[in-house]
Formats: C-alpha cells, structure tokens, sequence
C-alpha cells in the first residue's frame, strides 16, 4: 500500500479502505510487490535495503505508513523493509531491487505444508527451517512484542506439528527482542536481569513453555548464535544498549532533570510558546495526550514518559496536540466517533500496548472511560 500510494495508483483514502476491510492474508503479483519496492527506495534515495537503519528520509515515508497503521514505528517499519531482504523480491547477495528479475512461471505449486504461518509465503521445504520449539517460542515472543498477533494465535504454533516458519522473519524477531531488553551486543543477553526481562518473561509465561529467564536467555543466545546474528548487524539495526559505558551513566545522572526540564510556561510537547494552549493537570487527561502524540510519532515514549512523571503539576499543551491526539486514537482504533468505541474494539490491543507503557496496570476498559471523558471535554467529536 506504500508503495502503491507513492505511485499514484490510490489515494491515502483508498488505501485505508482497502486495510479496513481486509482482515487476511490477500495474494499479491510479484510485479506489484517489486514495483512497491522500487517506489520506496526511490522515495528514500537508496539504492541498498543495508541503507534502511541510516535514511534521512524514512520520515517522507512514515507519513503514509502513520496514516494507515498509526502504531507501526519508525523502528518497525525499518525492519519490515530490512527483512524484504530475505525474500526473492530482492536479490539476496547484494539486495539490491531487481525489478527485471521476476518473469512468468508455470512451477507447479507447492504443498500447503511448505507455506510459512505468518507471511503466508510458500517457499522451499529447506526456506522453512525454524522446526525446533524453542525456535518457535522465541519468534512467538517477537511476533507479540511486534503486534503481529495475540498470545492466543501463537499458542497452537507451539503445538508438535505445527506450521512452519520462514526464515525471514529469524532477525526481526531477535532485533525486536534486543530492542525491548534495550541490549546491542551478544554478550549482554547474560547481563539482563530478572527485572529486565519481565516483560518479555510474562508473554514466555503466558505460552505456557515452562522455561524460566535463564533458560529463555540461553535459548536466545543460541537461537541468534546459530543464525549467525552479529553485533555488526545489531549496529546497522541501530540498536542501543543499556549497558553502554557512555550512555549509562549520563541517562541516570540525567533522569531528574529531563523531568525538571519540561517547561511549565511552554507546551510539553513542542516546548513552544506562540501556539494557542491548555492548561492540563489531570494525570488521565496527560495519558490520553501522551498516547495520542505517541500514536501519531508527534513525540518518543522517552519523551513522553517525564511528562506522566510530573504528576502534580499542571502542564501546557498546545491546543492542536489536543486535537491531534483525540485524532490519533480515532485512527489507531479505526474508529469515527466516540459510541463506537468499546474495549472490545479489534484495533484497542494496539493502543493498549502504548497505554501500558505509561500506566501498565490499567485496563482497556478504564481506558475507554478515560478517553470518552477527553473527549467529551475537549473536542466536538460525539
């Protein structure tokens, strides 16, 4: 759709019909995928997928991606084109575009059984190579953390004969493990702590694996070990680590005055001051603002967590983060007014997976109440 947009061939409008009413996987023509390919890349002025981590303009791009998926990140946008990679849309010596490689074909279709279980992709028995469980496991973990689907539709994954899995997706999985324990070399999988890895131990535990955190660390490390995962291409994903000598200490030192820092005259957004503004002090009218602008890619959870911080004291804001905001949780959640809105909304999991890094006890349902009420106050939307 990205690609097909910077074409010309659809509008933003019809692209975000087209992923309203699909649900599934769909077939798409090779040419459509290659020419998809070549759009972005001339959009982004690169010429190999390596240069992806380092683009200045990923933003052009981000635009269109926010406006039909607002919670997919700049992060997980750039892995999902790094991993194009892997696939025969890219040459994959030197994954450069070969848009004159793809011709008709008479092969005669492969089994079901060699079809991958997430991309749906069909692919040579010896392409599916991730068989052992807790290979699966670990790409379970990934897909949930990337929001790819539900602790309940990856369980049967984990089932004696289960589908396969391509070997695509082997490093956008562990790159989004490596990002959510904040860690960017191999060695430092046995350097996280059992705080460190809760978040990632409750989607383990949730499974039902049976492993603790030191088993998971070992899987881990030799999952990537085996599929010859570098600290060089964790560099070029761009990833930091927690652990770094330079950035530790100061991050720490730093921490009480990031929050001091958040001015109390200018918007805590934008930190600027000729814009119309509100004066907010409820912590639930922050978290909806925070959210909002987060869903929209206005403003970094890093950014955006200081601002939650300052729990008692009143913040400005800009009039149109306001607005933004309601229009950011609107579209995450695919939805054009505020009666329809239910917890059991089919898009609310995206949204909850930012709410829940700012205040990760509260509940959709809470949530809900919480934004109507926003609304209600500070907009015209009904």
């Amino acid at each position: 759709m990205v690609g097909c947009v910077l074409a010309g061939e659809y509008s933003l409008q019809q692209a975000q019909y087209i992923f309203r009413r699909t649900n599934d996987y769909q077939k798409v023509c090779h040419f459509h995928l290659t020419d998809a390919m070549d759009q972005i890349f001339k959009k982004l002025e690169i010429s190999t997928i390596n240069d992806v981590f380092n683009c200045a303009k990923i933003e052009q791009v981000m635009n269109i991606v926010r406006t039909l998926r607002p919670e997919i990140s700049k992060r997980r946008f750039e892995i999902v084109l790094y991993n194009m990679k892997n696939t025969k849309i890219l040459h994959q010596k030197n994954t450069k575009i070969l848009s004159s490689s793809i011709k008709a074909t008479t092969e005669t279709p492969k089994p079901m059984s060699n079809i991958c279980a997430l991309c749906n992709l069909q692919r040579q028995r010896c392409e599916l190579n991730v068989r052992q469980i807790n290979e699966k496991l670990i790409i379970m973990v990934g897909w949930i953390l990337l929001d790819y689907c539900s602790i309940k539709e990856t369980a049967r994954f984990l089932e004696p004969g289960g589908r396969l899995v391509c070997h695509e997706h082997i490093f956008e999985t562990i790159f989004e493990v490596f990002e959510t324990l904040q860690i960017a070399q191999m060695k430092e999988i046995d350097m996280c702590s059992e705080g460190q890895m809760e978040k990632i131990m409750k989607i383990v535990d949730s499974l039902s694996s049976g492993i603790n955190f030191k088993g998971f660390s070992a899987c881990l490390r030799e999952f990537a070990r085996k599929n010859k995962v570098t600290n060089g291409d964790l560099k070029n994903a761009g990833l930091t680590s927690q652990f770094d000598p330079e950035k530790s200490p100061k991050i720490e030192e730093n921490s009480e005055k990031s929050i001091l820092q958040i001015s109390t005259t200018r918007c805590a957004i934008c930190q600027k001051s000729q814009n119309p503004m509100k004066i907010i002090q409820s912590q639930n009218e922050k978290l909806v603002i925070v959210v909002g602008n987060v869903l929209r890619g206005v403003v970094t959870f890093k950014k955006a967590k200081p601002i939650l911080a300052m729990s008692d004291q009143p913040l400005n804001f800009c009039v149109s983060h306001i607005t933004e905001a309601i229009d950011g949780i609107f579209r995450a959640l695919q939805r054009e007014k505020i009666d329809e809105i239910r917890d059991s909304c089919p898009y609310m999991k995206n949204v909850m997976i930012v709410v829940n890094v700012m205040r990760p006890k509260l509940s959709s349902g809470l949530f809900v109440k919480i934004f109507q009420d926003f609304v209600k106050i500070h907009s015209k939307i009904q």
